[in-house]
């Protein structure tokens, strides 16, 4: 008696279904890795548009003054940065109320961060502070 061996057919139909999911975990797992990407590309612009906005208040409070366009474009390449300046009302009378945009260019969705402050007055005409309380 001899035997025939008829498995062929069925280790080729075995190779094309193994080859099959390894092309679909494939397409899965770079879908992953785009939207990973995406969500880590918004992360960097919210946090590009907070520290340049909090940055730009901190230097309003600091030094009295804005941080200039040229450093604005060293510091933050893609934010875009507008300052607000209004008098403060009811109880806030007195001090001026500065709202920082900072939104990241060529982002979709647009991505902003919006702070806002109430600042006294400049640094120097600040009368007080730590020297005059130690005397």
């Amino acid at each position: 008696m001899k035997k025939t061996n008829n498995n062929k057919a069925y280790l080729l139909a075995e190779a094309f279904v193994a080859l099959g999911i390894l092309g679909v975990m494939l397409v899965v797992f770079s879908r992953l890795a785009a939207s990973s990407n995406m969500v880590s590309n918004r992360m960097f612009a919210r946090q590009a548009c907070m520290a340049a906005a909090l940055g730009q208040l901190e230097s309003i409070d600091n030094t009295g003054e804005l941080i200039s366009g040229e450093q604005v474009i060293e510091l933050w390449p893609r934010v875009e940065i507008r300052v607000e300046e209004e008098a403060g009302a009811d109880k806030w009378q007195g001090l001026t109320k500065y709202t920082v945009t900072a939104r990241f260019k060529g982002s979709d969705p647009q991505i902003e961060s919006v702070q806002s402050r109430y600042i006294c007055a400049k640094p120097s005409d600040r009368d007080g502070g730590i020297e005059n309380e130690q005397n």
